[in-house]
């Protein structure tokens, strides 16, 4: 067990430093850096002293990473290197995810044609340019400090924007499926898509701001932009209340409007089925189960497991965040991109016959099946 007490700084060593057991590091050949095994940060010769034959002090290394930190309370986007790379082959799986998705979107309007396509739309490509910025925006710290705070601006708004257009989603699937609801409405009204887009942009540039007005005009708060580590908003208690109290609260807005969804539609499935004399089986709930992946991928539910993390300091639970929420982009395309429906749209478009017998057919489809689950499925995607 290593044993992690910050130490004062020493003639030693000129820096905050902690005293660990020396069986955690591993010697790199000759040249006397070591690497921390349990999360292969590798240490140089003048950051560390070997106190005795079983203990050594190092310069502080797990500082902003969301393992372990005296210093600061920040713990968003600070990954150790085995972290990072997670996070980086994630990412890049989401994004090539996501940009296949929007590619769709764009190219078939009959994938657009309601309010939650729209929205569902607009996620995809916020959540794209967010996590881009996530993946390439702190090379910026080394380039131009103006240039990162910035970007650590311009990210703080995007991400926070992901969660509100989540809401809206959530919140227009509840409208629309809820367990209160008698009549099922479709919306494609552009007006209530303007509302829903200026309440989910609206919200962050509040927030935003009126971090940037703190950071310029009020003397004696510890909030920045950025930083020489990365670009991101941080300061003590900045980090957690400019961003992890809004997204909490979203969350717990998304699941209460998901559990009205899922009842809603279960409600009518039964009274369907009591109309049809008929029993559920397991196909029924196969397709139920089915449904809620695919309105929980929008959801942002992943986002839970950082919140966990971050309070209880479990590299496991940090682990398991860092996988599961870099591949957001990947679950979206799977329940709303890689789909039978979607196939067909692109067979169709390769092999020249996007007619109007396609439409027709699609028309007649939807006359014969007006279901609460062909509703679902004509939501979601």
């Amino acid at each position: 067990m290593s044993t992690f007490r910050c130490i004062p700084a020493t003639d030693e060593l000129l820096c905050p430093s902690y005293v660990f057991n020396i069986s955690l590091f591993i010697r790199l050949g000759d040249s006397g850096m070591l690497k921390y095994v349990p999360s292969g940060d590798v240490i140089s010769p003048g950051e560390y002293v070997l106190l005795d034959s079983d203990t050594i002090r190092v310069c502080q290394f797990l500082s902003q990473n969301g393992t372990f930190n005296e210093t600061t309370q920040d713990f968003f986007f600070y990954y150790s290197s085995i972290q990072t790379t997670l996070s980086l082959v994630g990412t890049t799986l989401s994004l090539v995810s996501l940009f296949t998705t929007l590619v769709c979107y764009i190219t078939f309007p009959s994938l657009r044609r309601l309010v939650s396509n729209q929205l569902i739309m607009i996620f995809c490509g916020t959540l794209l340019v967010a996590q881009c910025l996530l993946l390439f925006g702190g090379m910026a710290s080394s380039v131009s400090e103006r240039l990162c705070s910035v970007l650590a601006a311009i990210s703080h708004f995007l991400w926070l924007t992901t969660f509100t257009l989540s809401s809206s989603i959530a919140y227009d699937l509840r409208r629309t499926f809820g367990f209160s609801k008698t009549i099922r409405v479709l919306t494609t009204n552009r007006k209530v898509l303007i509302f829903y887009l200026s309440l989910a942009a609206g919200l962050p540039l509040l927030i935003v701001a009126t971090c940037l007005a703190l950071m310029f005009f009020v003397e004696g708060i510890d909030l920045h932009y950025g930083d020489e580590q990365t670009c991101w908003i941080g300061g003590g208690q900045a980090n957690l209340i400019a961003f992890g109290v809004p997204v909490l609260v979203l969350l717990a807005f998304n699941f209460s409007c998901f559990l009205d969804t899922m009842r809603g539609i279960l409600k009518s499935k039964r009274e369907r089925k009591t109309l049809q004399e008929g029993t559920e089986n397991q196909k029924d709930h196969q397709e139920l189960f089915k449904i809620a992946v695919k309105i929980s991928s929008l959801m942002g539910f992943t986002w839970m497991f950082g919140f966990i993390a971050a309070f209880s300091k479990q590299q496991a639970v940090w682990y398991v965040f860092i996988i599961i929420n870099s591949l957001q982009g990947v679950y979206i395309f799977l329940a709303f991109a890689a789909t039978r429906r979607v196939f067909d749209l692109w067979r169709g478009l390769v092999m020249g016959k996007v007619s109007s017998g396609t439409s027709l057919h699609g028309s007649s489809q939807r006359i014969k099946d007006r279901t609460t689950t062909t509703s679902v499925r004509n939501t979601s995607i």
